[in-house]
């Protein structure tokens, strides 16, 4: 480290940080969000990735209570513009695996929203739909009744 620090700053007239600079394996070092990996190919870190994972997790909460378009639109505006960054690494694999997770994310925000629409709307007509809501049979059901018989799958 010494030689390279004195010919840095004597040859070349630049200042060097000690303390952010080391020397090591190009495997074991990362540079925004980038690091070298087999074959001298760039690749994003494991903190780069998780960052990311992060993000669609915040923005995919299932408890944000937000519409599936509006969802749809932020997540598409972070994910194209993370991979306008990161579009550089050669990491095809990791990109069809995160592609994956993402649209997995995004079914299960859709099916969550399709389901509190339908919990919303089948609970008001409880009372209005009781006959078909008992499968016709002449027997009372309360409201909580009703309300399951909601949520089997027609067919």
């Amino acid at each position: 480290m010494t030689g390279v620090i004195r010919f840095v700053e004597g040859k070349l007239k630049l200042k060097v940080n000690q303390t952010k600079s080391r020397c090591a394996p190009l495997k074991e070092c990362s540079f925004l969000g980038f690091q070298i990996g087999a074959r001298g190919r760039a690749v994003w870190t494991a903190k780069a990735q998780a960052r990311f994972k992060q993000r669609v997790r915040e923005i995919t909460s299932r408890s944000r209570g937000h519409r599936v378009q509006t969802v749809i639109a932020e997540l598409r505006r972070y994910v194209v513009g993370w991979l306008n960054y990161f579009g550089l690494s050669q990491t095809y694999k990791v990109l069809l695996e995160l592609e994956e997770w993402v649209r997995r994310r995004v079914r299960l925000y859709y099916w969550t929203a399709r389901r509190e629409a339908a919990v919303h709307q089948a609970k008001p007509d409880c009372g209005a739909r009781r006959r078909r809501a008992t499968n016709g049979s002449s027997r009372e059901r309360d409201d909580d009744d009703c309300w399951r018989w909601a949520f089997i799958p027609i067919g």
